[in-house]
């Protein structure tokens, strides 16, 4: 792929292992294409001025700034490495309330890929999960960001301790256990809800009856076992009931 500059052609690299954790942008293709007219036609005062960078043709909406589905690369938008974009910024400006749109470059199980649509979660308190906040999480990113998002969000102090779940389709819930794994290795996917659950005072959880609060931290103390989702056979059948 080339990236264009002003004085002439130069390569601009697909994403490497060398630099994995670096970002790209997305430019609306016909912005882009437009751009490259009047640098290669050399005539400033063509009508082929791009003006500044309009992504608008991107979103589906201009409150969230969520991406439109289905994008494409090569049709819809391209992708630039961030020294690229930050020179067309600064040459031409962004459309005014627009946000940039900055994505991961991302290590996947066999693949390496530019992260365009990450994985947007409903965050959710266990007092309250009618009230949900979306949060936009890489399947790179642990599930304690997730967690330390979620605190955040919801103004938790440190002294408190949170734990997380997560809503299945169906209505039932499960456990987060260890938060060390990955969105990808836990399997979170987007308009999944994950609901924050705040220990009591009096050292007991909500979602949990009186006589199980014990055993279900027991367990807690000494997971051991694999990352992942636990189920709610020690829990009863009271999760998340009022």
């Amino acid at each position: 792929a080339k990236f264009v500059t002003r004085r002439g052609f130069c390569l601009w690299p697909r994403p490497s292992s060398q630099d994995g954790r670096h970002c790209r942008f997305l430019v609306v293709q016909h912005w882009y294409k437009q751009w490259e007219a009047y640098v290669q036609g050399g005539d400033k005062d063509s009508g082929t001025f791009p003006g500044c960078i309009n992504n608008a043709d991107l979103f589906e909406d201009q409150v969230n700034w969520h991406l439109r589905k289905g994008l494409v690369e090569g049709e819809d938008y391209v992708l630039l490495p961030a020294a690229a974009w930050h020179y067309l910024v600064d040459w031409y400006g962004l459309e005014h309330g627009q946000p940039p749109i900055e994505r991961k470059v991302v290590e996947l199980p066999s693949v390496q890929k530019v992260e365009v649509y990450p994985v947007e979660l409903l965050l959710a308190r266990h007092s309250d999960m009618d009230t949900t906040h979306t949060a936009q999480f890489s399947r790179t990113d642990s599930v304690d960001l997730v967690l330390r998002t979620a605190r955040e969000q919801f103004l938790v102090s440190p002294q408190e301790e949170t734990r997380l779940w997560i809503k299945n389709a169906e209505g039932s819930f499960e456990r987060l256990c260890n938060t060390r794994v990955t969105v990808l290795d836990a399997a979170l996917k987007t308009g999944q809800v994950v609901i924050m659950e705040t220990r009591n005072k009096d050292g007991t959880w909500p979602s949990a009856q009186p006589q199980a609060v014990n055993t279900a931290l027991e367990e807690d103390e000494n997971f051991q076992g694999q990352p992942g989702i636990c189920g709610l056979t020690n829990l009863g059948n009271t999760c998340f009931m009022n």
